[in-house]
């Protein structure tokens, strides 16, 4: 395509040069430099053809140079200028936003962090209380309870202790009851001493449909006796010598039901006492003993001789 040259001044010149469009209108104006002598002033107000003014137009001034913006691009000045107060506001909001979403995502990576820590320090003092409970069960004190025997019976015939010896019994004192005479017996198993509060001792007779002692069975005669005494530990024992538990006063008329094992004679109980190592918690040691009416004796029942701990009321 070719070039329209436009003279205006002697100090300005227009060139127009592009490839399709057509400009309606278009008007320079121009000042001299210099003299009266030159036209202040020179306007172009004619319509071009497409075919000689194209997308770009370059204005090229002896003594000034420059370069005309595009329409569009003022355009965007002119709406930035204008609603410079709209976008600081807006620009504002959104760096909020962004602070926000980083702020929240730091706190849940902290919160994740946190609880690992949390789950740690758990798993830790589990941990520590686990060695502690250890170290306390194997110094605390364990108290047993038994019921030991004031007879024994060689063949047919039956003794009484007496001292580190034997004493035949006599059939008065056998007819009595007297060979079915038990002591209470309480020894600390532990290494350090043990506060003994008292003890209790139930006597149930069962029926013959009954095969084993109910929970927490009351029985047909409860006696609490009690018994403030320190008892130290490494095996150390006492012995209760009041009262004497009497198995024959016990069963009475329900020893030949017993025979004929209708009936089960049951004696339990337990002993209640605190070790040096808490001063909130009440222990019990149970014991329990059923009769065999073939022996003649009472007899340990395993499953009901244990340890109990529950908070002091």
């Amino acid at each position: 395509m070719g070039e329209v040259q436009v003279e205006c001044c002697p100090t300005f010149r227009l060139c127009v040069s592009g490839q399709q469009g057509v400009v309606e209108r278009l008007r320079w104006l121009c000042l001299a430099d210099a003299g009266d002598s030159h036209p202040r002033t020179c306007s172009l107000v004619d319509s071009l053809e497409e075919s000689q003014l194209g997308a770009s137009n370059n204005f090229v001034g002896e003594g000034l140079m420059g370069q005309v913006m595009r329409p569009d691009l003022l355009t965007v000045f002119d709406w930035v200028r204008t609603n410079e107060q709209s976008i600081a506001i807006w620009l504002e909001g959104i760096a909020l936003v962004a602070i926000f979403i980083l702020e929240l995502v730091e706190y849940k990576r902290q919160g994740r962090d946190k609880k690992e820590q949390h789950d740690e320090w758990v798993k830790q003092m589990a941990i520590m209380q686990s060695q502690a409970d250890a170290i306390v069960n194997s110094e605390r004190a364990w108290v047993i309870a038994e019921l030991v025997p004031q007879a024994v019976k060689f063949g047919d015939h039956w003794c009484r202790f007496v001292g580190s010896g034997h004493a035949s019994m006599s059939t008065e004192e056998i007819l009595a009851g007297h060979h079915l005479r038990y002591k209470l017996k309480f020894t600390n198993m532990g290494r350090t001493p043990a506060q003994i509060f008292g003890f209790t001792i139930h006597y149930s007779c069962l029926d013959e449909d009954v095969r084993d002692l109910p929970e927490n069975a009351g029985g047909n005669q409860t006696s609490y006796h009690s018994f403030e005494h320190l008892l130290g530990g490494n095996g150390q024992a006492v012995e209760i010598g009041e009262p004497i538990v009497d198995v024959g006063s016990y069963i009475g008329d329900a020893l030949d039901a017993i025979k004929r094992l209708e009936k089960t004679a049951v004696i339990h109980g337990f002993v209640k006492y605190r070790h040096m190592f808490s001063s909130t918690d009440d222990c019990f040691a149970d014991f329990c003993y059923s009769y065999t009416a073939s022996q003649e004796r009472l007899n340990s029942v395993g499953r009901h001789t244990k340890q109990r701990q529950q908070k002091a009321s």
